[in-house]
């Protein structure tokens, strides 16, 4: 386009609209096949993308593309971390930058525990208007660091009494088949995906326990 008076009125214009269907913002284009979950976020926290690594990760909670990020996350992040993150978009505080932890959960998905980093798309700008987001799941590594401390509290248990240790395997055991039978009840909306997987290991690494543990002599 040939720079005259109009094409310096018209050309901010034309950056100021939303890209047509089914294009890639071109600040996002880069992590496009990325295998970390980005979105690009305007200055108002639209949701512009998600790639695809995002959108797997967060399958069965919620619609990302085209969504406000507070309405998504805003729940999960609570009104404090909501103001934090958008005083960092606005006022350039700490660089336009922001990082946090964000924990969502559903009954039928569990828990997904993420940190997430938000940046300028472009880093030069004194104003940005665009924003990545990316997010590093962590939900295994809680999981781990969660299950290693019940496994050192049942391993306890067994050394001051070896019987009080047994009676809380079996009780795991029958809670882990409880839950699973209630799960699909009406009325016990409270028993989640959580809630069985963490019965479902805690019987197993006691059975693997018995198993590996020397005889006993009288």
């Amino acid at each position: 386009m040939p720079w005259n008076p109009l094409t310096k009125r018209v050309l901010p214009l034309l950056r100021s609209l939303p890209p047509r269907s089914g294009e890639v913002p071109a600040a996002a284009r880069p992590f496009i096949n990325s295998i970390f979950p980005v979105l690009l976020l305007d200055s108002s926290l639209v949701i512009h993308f998600a790639n695809e690594s995002c959108d797997r990760l967060f399958t069965g909670y919620f619609s990302l593309a085209g969504s406000y990020f507070t309405d998504a996350f805003g729940r999960a992040m609570g009104p404090e971390t909501v103001k934090e993150l958008r005083e960092a978009v606005h006022s350039g505080k700490s660089g336009f930058s922001w990082k946090g932890i964000v924990k969502v959960k559903t009954r039928e998905a569990g828990t997904l525990m993420t940190k997430v980093y938000l940046f300028p798309a472009g880093l030069t700008e004194k104003r940005p208007e665009e924003f990545i987001i990316l997010f590093d799941d962590v939900t295994e590594e809680n999981r781990r660091l969660l299950r290693s401390v019940f496994a050192s509290l049942l391993e306890a248990s067994k050394l001051k009494d070896n019987d009080t240790g047994r009676h809380i395997v079996r009780v795991n055991l029958y809670a882990r088949r409880l839950a699973e039978e209630l799960y699909n009840k009406p009325g016990y909306e409270q028993i989640d995906r959580d809630f069985i997987e963490d019965n479902r290991f805690s019987g197993f690494h006691a059975r693997r326990r018995e198993r590996s543990a020397p005889p006993t002599t009288s």
